[in-house]
């Protein structure tokens, strides 16, 4: 959606905006309270010219972008600076005393000075540097030249394109690196709606910044989960990154153990989950007459009294069963093997008839006799 909007120098501008509308809004608000892209760069250049930086190099978005992240950079150099002076006036033992506060000052700008390239400034916008070279300089120890910085994005190309994988029906140019970080496969990627459909179909969830999938048993290992949407987004035409060559040789050549979707999970100590994939009328018909079967929560939970019905389920219907669902039906079977059974005689009612009943009757006791 398109919006007009004011900046705090006064000037108008117009921004297409995407998104949940609270974030919009606060998008809105937030640029409402910053000068415009025109006097942003007007205000860079200045900076630029009199401290006699070199221009830097990107895209015309880039350059204007990363001119005034360094700006920002360079203010908070100058305010370190300042404080540091005053902390050293109030305090004569400080560590940075004036002649190592302006050699530190003086190292730090003109290593600052020497990165050209506007993606730097980009990646590297949340500042950190900055307090990485302080106190790698506090420490001794010192940053990387702009050639070794150089030599290692180098490195790091040939190493991303030597983990890419393009398939010949290549159908985008945006490419999908594929990870798994503490037991979460993550995809990273451009927008791209093949990305998107393939990953989704696949249970993938969107957090705002990746594609992820928690590992656990019924998913299988990260390594068959990150070949297998590895394979499937090569089929639909995706550049795919894996950093891995085993795991990506297997998303190549199809190696991998394929996800199971029908599954019984553990529910609580005397019932089990039984769940599939999509909605499956079919498989809800076979399970209806599941005794103690309920829905909740889109699965169908059973009592684990009736274990020999659940697994003749499993069984018909190729379900798998987690370690703690097979924990507390084996509980349920021994309780049950444990139980005393027993075949009770059954004793016939005798039934008197009315005969019977009045020829009683007229009897007299023999302690009720007259003698």
């Amino acid at each position: 959606m398109k919006y007009i909007l004011t900046y705090a120098c006064g000037h108008n501008g117009d921004i297409t905006l995407y998104g949940p509308t609270k974030e919009r809004e606060r998008r809105i608000a937030w640029l409402e309270q910053q000068i415009c892209p025109k006097c942003q760069d007007e205000q860079s250049a200045a900076f630029e010219g009199e401290n006699d930086l070199p221009a830097l190099e990107g895209s015309e978005r880039q350059v204007s972008w990363a001119r005034k992240i360094r700006a920002d950079l360079f203010q908070k150099l100058d305010e370190w600076n300042e404080e540091e002076k005053q902390r050293a006036a109030e305090d004569p033992e400080h560590f940075l005393n004036d002649d190592k506060r302006e050699q530190c000052y003086a190292d730090a700008y003109q290593y600052f000075a020497q990165q050209e390239s506007a993606s730097y400034w980009i990646d590297n916008r949340d500042s950190s540097p900055f307090w990485e070279y302080i106190h790698k300089w506090k420490s001794g120890k010192r940053m990387s030249t702009v050639q070794e910085v150089r030599a290692e994005a180098e490195r790091i190309h040939a190493a991303l394109m030597e983990a890419t994988v393009k398939p010949r029906n290549q159908t985008t140019d945006i490419r999908a690196e594929i990870a798994c970080i503490d037991g979460i496969v993550r995809i990273i990627s451009g927008k791209d709606q093949t990305i998107i459909d393939t990953v989704k179909e696949d249970g993938y969830q969107w957090d705002g910044g990746k594609w992820w999938l928690k590992i656990c048993e019924p998913t299988g290992t990260a390594e068959d989960r990150m070949a297998e949407i590895g394979n499937k987004l090569l089929n639909a035409g995706v550049p795919i990154t894996i950093y891995d060559d085993k795991i990506r040789q297997m998303a190549v050549d199809g190696s991998f153990q394929p996800r199971k979707y029908r599954w019984i999970t553990h529910a609580d100590a005397t019932h089990v989950w039984l769940w599939w994939k999509g909605t499956d009328m079919t498989m809800s018909d076979a399970l209806q007459d599941l005794p103690s079967g309920k829905w909740r929560y889109g699965h169908m939970q059973v009592s684990t009294k009736y274990f020999a019905e659940i697994r003749d389920i499993a069984d018909t219907h190729g379900f798998s069963i987690t370690e703690k669902a097979e924990a507390i039906l084996r509980a349920a079977e021994e309780a049950d093997t444990l139980t005393l059974k027993v075949n009770p005689v059954k004793v016939a009612e005798v039934v008197e008839t009315s005969k019977d009943v009045l020829r009683s009757s007229r009897d007299i006791l023999e302690d009720l006799k007259e003698e």
